[in-house]
């Protein structure tokens, strides 16, 4: 699955599409949009950049955090060897994004 070279670009870790993202340009803060905190997280960063005049844009209603049910059926889909190879090509962005692999090897299937 990973190892094939021709995979979806939708596949292709953050920090290969994203110089930002890149280890070696780790920005100070990260916003994560699937965070249930959004709305607090913007509120810390129009205060900590001085943005307070800034109006920020309302999320749309699609905007949902996923439940851990909906990711326990996804995850519970792969193999242990699946995930392990998923861990391997994300673990940067896995560590810029504070995601832990742990979470996820107790959702796969056997």
């Amino acid at each position: 699955m990973v190892g094939n070279p021709e995979f979806n670009r939708g596949w292709l870790p953050y920090h290969r599409q994203c110089p930002i993202c890149h280890p070696d340009n780790y920005p100070s803060y990260v916003l994560k949009l699937e965070s249930p905190r959004l709305e607090e997280d913007l509120e810390f960063l129009q205060e900590a950049f001085d943005l307070e005049d800034v109006e920020l844009p309302e999320m749309p209603p699609e905007h949902q955090v996923v439940s851990d049910s909906s990711l326990k059926a996804l995850y519970g889909q792969l193999s242990q060897g699946d995930l392990e190879e998923l861990v391997e090509l994300f673990h940067v962005d896995m560590h810029a994004f504070r995601y832990s692999p742990e979470k996820f090897q107790e959702m796969v299937g056997s």
